[in-house]
């Protein structure tokens, strides 16, 4: 356990840092000490622990520090302790006191430290650089006997970067269009490495890169041009150093390489190279050749392993020792893509020299916008001693071509296979713009890669074949369809009429709306209204006869629909109190539609209209699934449908008026509601309960009907032609104003 002493035995007390921790893993406690000359590192003679500090950086690298600020203040506010200099830089740094000299002293020096360890590295890779002549100068080979002495005195080789940009720039100026693909008659380029190893071994060694152009046809200027894509190596100057490069006109000038025959005649073929340009591992670099006067430009890519996988023997330079490698030890080729020709593209290899090897494999991956491989769609296996082979039939894509050679102890792929190894590899990246291949291979790839557009455009064509169809033979059903304007009137259509007697100007709007329906359609409207106390006929006999021989049968929604439809066990519960010499017969109406319809589902014949003060149609008549007219507004509709025909823009030279009229009897009807808002309490009134409801059975009829059938409906329906003292019952009922009710018949009737 701390033990801690009694400061008032010592002098003037100290904070200072206190080592603790073990080997290898210093920790620091902030302490008070009884006195500066004690040893920091007994824990009997501290009196309080007011901090810590580690001095090792975490994760996050940050330095930790705690302190207790309300003690530390205490201790040198009301003890006077005196602080050492490692504990004013944490204060000075924890905002509490000002920096220490010794903090912006130790800061300047670190800062001085990394300048001058940048500055070592900048001059070890710019000696490194100006060891590579290839940065400013080329040389040329070229074959011993092509050229004779005359010609080798006329030839010229442009080494200059700036000039040969000029130069090309100014071919390319007198031509009319950009270069074209060169064929593959006319030149063959190739590149191969070769390893510099440095006599004095105080470099190590590097590549550069023997590029060989086999020209066999004519030409009068050529230009090199040399371009870096890309680079992992921060060494390789031509992707990471472009201040190294030349600059002109606000760009950046490749190396390039200009030759100029001067009118000398060699003997084709004709064979140079540059073999100057260093190169480096995982690098990708891309070669152009422009010949002059074709105008026509050969493009090539080629990358290479790290240079300890091409030549294995060069790793004992970097592991500082002597190891011998045999001819089996693992490497990988130097891969070129040449996508010049039409018809496919190339893949050539470089191998060292003095390695054997039995085949090679060429593994093609197509890959996604997003550089990942979405699959192997090519494998080719090039026997020894070939150099390379064509795909033919390329489509157009981003592929990943890796050359390899396989081994039995190792995979290309692995897939976390367990003690699995990766063959040494190299691998390149290519885009084909546009299909390789033959003419008839094009075009079917162009059909297929263009499949869905033709599906699309076939299924345009055949919607419009099908639209233009539809509204040919929508024009030919309407030319045929009969206009209810100019349909023949050869025969008149019957229409009964069915309404509730709701009040006087209700039943004005029925008897306006059956004249303009008589005006407009050319039709026969039956109204009880004006039928019954004309003819004088009875009203079951007159209902059932004229429901049957009517051809269209319109039902009118008033206000007391809702009553007079409300039922209980199929028992009306309201009634209207008679105003006319004859009964209502809308109940009755509606149960012989409703077995009309349920026996026959004959519903071409109904239709519901509607008044602009008519509530909801009651459910009784909504389920039967009726046609419904809006009255005034659908008064051409109407008409047509009276008559049998459908027309959806019909007009009729009395329309207006027509609809004029009924707007003013409904305008009246409108007036009498809101100045007499109860008037429907007093028409009506509730069923006798001891009343005998007479029940009506469904009873089928048809449209032409005996005096025979006629009497026997009469009988079901339990309407049975009054007696002799009946008919003169019925003759004072005419002339009777006051109210009436329905008298059931006698005993000897029912009999």
């Amino acid at each position: 356990m701390r033990q801690f002493v009694n400061p008032k035995t010592f002098g003037r007390p100290t904070i200072g840092l206190a080592l603790f921790g073990c080997k290898n893993r210093p920790f620091y406690q902030l302490c008070v000490f009884p006195d500066r000359a004690l040893g920091r590192r007994y824990e009997g003679t501290l009196i309080e622990q007011i901090g810590s500090f580690d001095p090792l950086p975490n994760q996050q690298n940050e330095k930790l520090v705690a302190l207790n600020i309300g003690r530390i203040k205490y201790w040198i506010g009301e003890r006077n302790a005196h602080i050492s200099v490692p504990v004013l830089e944490l204060l000075g740094l924890s905002g509490l006191f000002p920096i220490h000299p010794k903090t912006y002293i130790r800061a300047r020096t670190f800062i001085m430290i990394q300048l001058l360890i940048r500055l070592l590295i900048l001059l070890f890779f710019s000696t490194v650089s100006s060891n590579d002549q290839c940065y400013n100068d080329l040389t040329i080979l070229y074959e011993e006997r092509n050229l004779t002495i005359e010609d080798k005195t006329r030839y010229y080789i442009e080494k200059d970067t700036l000039r040969c940009y000029k130069k090309h720039e100014g071919l390319k100026s007198e031509q009319s269009d950009d270069p074209s693909a060169c064929p593959s008659t006319l030149a063959t380029i190739n590149v191969s490495p070769k390893r510099i190893i440095p006599e004095d071994r105080l470099q190590l060694p590097w590549m550069t890169a023997n590029i060989t152009v086999d020209v066999m046809e004519e030409f009068q200027w050529v230009v090199l041009q040399f371009e870096c894509l890309q680079a992992s190596d921060i060494e390789d100057g031509y992707c990471h150093k472009k201040s190294s490069l030349v600059h002109y006109d606000g760009k950046t000038i490749q190396p390039c390489r200009f030759l100029n025959l001067n009118g000398s005649k060699p003997i084709f073929p004709l064979l140079f190279s540059y073999n100057c340009f260093r190169i480096f591992g995982f690098s990708q670099y891309r070669v152009n050749v422009t010949f002059y006067p074709q105008n026509c430009r050969t493009t090539v890519l080629f990358t290479l392993p790290s240079i300890g996988d091409i030549y294995p023997e060069i790793m004992q330079f970097y592991h500082n020792q002597n190891i011998t490698y045999d001819q089996q030890a693992e490497w990988s080729p130097l891969l070129i893509v040449d996508s010049t020709p039409v018809d496919g593209v190339w893949f050539r290899f470089a191998t060292p020299q003095n390695y054997t090897w039995r085949e090679m494999r060429i593994s093609i991956a197509e890959r996604s916008d997003d550089d990942k491989i979405l699959g192997i769609v090519k494998e080719f296996v090039v026997p020894n001693p070939a150099t390379g082979i064509k795909w033919e039939s390329a489509p157009k894509g981003s592929y990943s071509a890796i050359a390899y050679i396989q081994r039995h102890d190792c995979l290309l792929i692995c897939n976390n296979a367990p003690n699995c190894r990766v063959c040494s590899h190299t691998p390149i990246n290519f885009t084909l713009d546009e299909n390789k291949g033959s003419v008839s291979w094009k075009t079917l790839r162009a059909v297929r890669d263009a499949g869905i557009y033709v599906i699309l455009i076939l299924l345009g064509i055949v919607v419009s074949v099908g639209v233009g169809g539809f509204a040919v033979l929508n024009y030919i059903r309407r030319r045929n369809i009969k206009n209810p304007l100019s349909y023949e009137l050869t025969e008149r259509p019957k229409v009964l009429m069915i309404f509730a007697d709701d009040c006087q100007e209700h039943t004005d709007v029925v008897l306006q709306l059956a004249a303009s329906l008589e005006k407009l359609a050319n039709g026969r409207v039956l109204v009880d209204q004006e039928e019954l106390l004309v003819s004088g006929e009875k009203p079951s006999r007159w209902l059932l006869s004229s429901l049957s021989s009517s051809s269209k049968v319109l039902i009118v929604v008033s206000p007391s629909v809702p009553f007079l439809l409300e039922n209980e066990n199929l028992t009306p519960s309201k009634s209207l109190i008679q105003r006319r010499p004859f009964p209502d017969l809308f109940p009755t109406a509606i149960d012989m539609i409703t077995s009309e319809i349920s026996m026959k589902s004959n519903r071409d014949r109904f239709a519901i209209v509607r008044l602009p003060y008519s509530p909801i149609t009651p459910p009784h008549l909504a389920l039967l699934g009726l046609r419904g007219f809006e009255v005034p507004t659908d008064m051409m509709s109407l008409t047509s449908f009276l008559h049998g025909v459908q027309a959806t823009c019909v007009s009729h030279p009395h329309e207006e008026e027509e609809r004029q009229r009924m707007q003013e009897v409904i305008a009246k009807f409108l007036a009498m509601s809101s100045m007499k808002p109860d008037w429907l309490d007093e028409r009506l009134i509730d069923k006798k309960s001891d009343m005998t409801s007479i029940e009506i059975e469904d009873i089928p009829y048809q449209r032409e009907t005996s005096n025979h059938s006629l009497k026997n409906s009469d009988e079901g329906l339990g309407l049975m032609e009054p007696a002799e003292s009946d008919e003169e019952f019925d003759d004072h009922n005419h002339h009777q104003t006051a109210r009436m009710q329905l008298i059931e018949p006698s005993d000897s009737d029912t009999e």
